[in-house]
């Protein structure tokens, strides 16, 4: 017994019997832990290409020594054109010819190059004092004092096109409050306290979130609705932001909650005919039909095919990618031609669906769409539908952008303002309006929808 726990020294043989087998069992699952780890070792890494890893979290290769990317860009003058209405012209004439030195006339010499220059003048703030008179009325005696000017009364001294200007750079640019008091101060000539941006935001809230609540009303009355999230920060806390994409609106809300309890409140009872998501559970059973995105479809076939698929995952993504090719020439096929095309690529999908693939992978993707088949090809049907949900990922980018800037939001203020004022410039560039002009139509309290 020499070598043996001390309490297993005394232990029966039935109790010795026992141990080895409770160790044989251990053994067991540390040998297929051990193989999974192998097995996951074997794996090719997912990136942009294969999965939704976003491009920046990739491991970027050193350049070799002296390699260097040539890129061909176009010159000044070759895409800029002239202004048909300059502010000032200057012609240069030939005073003497520089080989005879004899004079040379004005009226013999002929345009032969027109180029410009274009220069920022001094920017100044413009000051407006507004002095009130009042005085006793001469006939009753009572005081008076004279009424501001409409767009004059007196509060904060910053205008209008101040506070627009600050919501731009802070909202579409990310530039903190400190950086924007040092370049209020230094471009402008404006000294503004970090209080004072705050309260220019703070004083706006309202004129946004009644713009917010009408931009709402437009998705929940749009046949297609496309969905997507990412994560955030509040308060130093993980939450979520959600936007939702509808043809003539986007709601952009942050949350704490992950889950399908968002969408339900963003949409309270309405249900879209079509809801256009990726796969993640919550984003599921939202309207009538649902459209799987594509190229989040594309990207998880390739890494099927680089683990080692070869029976399911290839012939699958060559489909979703003559689809997809389908649906960019979608306008150019009749309602006849198109439909033909939507039930050869369904009955294709069952044919690949009867396969039994025998890489891991391979059959996970198998059996999703053996349960989402019937989401794959609806933008075939309805020409509203967009066969990916790009145009969400598109109106999230600046949010992540913002993040990674600002490390997030100290607020739930914060983060319910910012949510506004992005669906507010979103849904403004539908309707072709720039980001500066959609944040000075919300000050004014005009919408930004047309009627």
């Amino acid at each position: 017994m020499e070598g043996l726990e001390p309490s297993l020294q005394s232990a029966t043989r039935e109790e010795l019997l026992a141990k080895i087998v409770e160790q044989a069992e251990e053994i067991e699952q540390l040998k297929a832990a051990v193989l999974e780890l192998q097995r996951r070792l074997g794996r090719p890494k997912k990136d942009s290409t294969n999965s939704s890893v976003p491009p920046s979290q990739e491991q970027k290769e050193n350049k070799k020594p002296g390699e260097k990317k040539k890129r061909k860009r176009r010159g000044f003058s070759s895409w800029r054109e002239l202004n048909p209405n300059p502010d000032k012209v200057v012609d240069a004439y030939i005073d003497s010819c520089p080989h005879c030195e004899k004079e040379v006339e004005k009226a013999i010499q002929g345009v032969c190059d027109i180029y410009e220059r274009l220069e920022i003048p001094p920017v100044k703030v413009i000051t407006t004092r507004i002095n009130i008179f009042g005085c006793d009325c001469p006939h009753c005696g009572k005081g008076l004092r004279a009424d501001a000017p409409e767009g004059m009364e007196k509060g904060s001294p910053f205008g209008r096109s101040i506070d627009a200007l600050v919501l731009l750079l802070h909202y579409t640019q990310a530039v903190s409050y400190k950086r924007l008091k040092e370049l209020m101060s230094e471009v402008f000539s404006l000294e503004i306290s970090q209080g004072a941006i705050r309260n220019i935001i703070n004083r706006s809230k309202e004129r946004f979130e009644e713009r917010g609540k009408e931009i709402m009303e437009v998705v929940r009355g749009s046949p297609v609705v496309c969905s997507d999230e990412t994560g955030t920060r509040v308060e130093g806390s993980k939450w979520w932001e959600w936007v939702f994409v509808a043809e003539d609106a986007v709601v952009h809300v942050i949350r704490d909650s992950r889950g399908r309890k968002v969408v339900e409140e963003v949409l309270e009872e309405y249900e879209p005919n079509v809801w256009v998501s990726d796969l993640y559970g919550a984003q599921l059973s939202h309207g009538e039909k649902y459209q799987v995105c594509l190229a989040h479809q594309i990207r998880d076939l390739k890494y099927a095919v680089d683990c080692g698929d070869r029976v399911f995952a290839p012939d699958m993504r060559e489909l979703l990618c003559e689809a997809m090719d389908a649906g960019k020439h979608r306008d150019t096929l009749d309602n006849q031609t198109l439909e033909e095309r939507r039930r050869g690529f369904e009955q294709r999908v069952e044919e690949l669906l009867s396969r039994e693939p025998t890489d891991k992978e391979g059959i996970r993707l198998r059996n999703r769409y053996m349960k989402h088949a019937d989401g794959l090809f609806v933008f075939l049907a309805d020409r509203n539908v967009p066969y990916t949900n790009n145009v969400s990922e598109r109106s999230i980018r600046m949010s992540k952008m913002f993040l990674k800037v600002t490390n997030g939001f100290r607020s739930v203020w914060g983060a319910d303002m910012f949510g506004a004022v992005r669906s507010v410039i979103n849904t403004g560039k539908i309707h072709g309006l720039s980001p500066y002009e959609s944040i000075v139509a919300t000050l004014e309290g005009r919408s930004i929808i047309p009627a």
